[in-house]
């Protein structure tokens, strides 16, 4: 992907697409920006941020993930990211 480098990102990961620069380098390369495309890019940012969440699997619990599911639902990801005790999990176990 041309714009693999316009990911928003906190010290706690990624946490979405910088849209207009992914249109504006799709623009420059003479790609059409409609709903399709908008679609698609979504689908691909949602698949990325979902391998993400999944990344933290070996950093929290099964009984922590079902706890943050419930509290969260569809915000989960954007949680997992904002979750210090993860963070502080993953600095652990990273060195």
């Amino acid at each position: 992907m041309m714009a693999s480098t316009q990911w928003r990102a906190t010290d706690g990961g990624i946490y979405g697409l910088d849209f207009t620069a992914v249109c504006l380098i799709a623009q420059a390369m003479n790609v059409e920006v409609n709903e399709e495309f908008v679609s698609k890019v979504r689908a691909y940012e949602e698949e990325a941020l979902l391998l993400q969440v999944k990344k933290s699997d070996d950093v929290c619990t099964e009984k922590e993930r079902e706890y943050c599911r419930l509290q969260f639902g569809e915000d989960l990801i954007w949680s997992c990211e904002q979750c210090e005790d993860m963070r502080r999990k993953k600095r652990k176990a990273h060195g």
